[in-house]
């Protein structure tokens, strides 16, 4: 498979990804950004990335 990167929805995505890193969201948000990024340039199916569960407030230390 070969990627297109003159693809504008391809930049789109990747712009994304960088916005939120730039604006400092959350991890997940960034993550978010990432899988959406795989998924529609065909680099990974939805069911092969797992995305790790953030710890709960409970489960963090002080």
């Amino acid at each position: 498979m070969t990627l297109n990167i003159e693809d504008p929805n391809f930049k789109r995505l990747a712009a994304a990804i960088l916005q939120r890193h730039e604006l400092g969201e959350a991890e997940a948000n960034i993550t978010s950004a990432v899988r959406d990024f795989l998924i529609a340039t065909q680099i990974a199916k939805s069911d092969e990335i797992i995305e790790e569960n953030p710890p709960s407030d409970a489960s963090r230390r002080v």
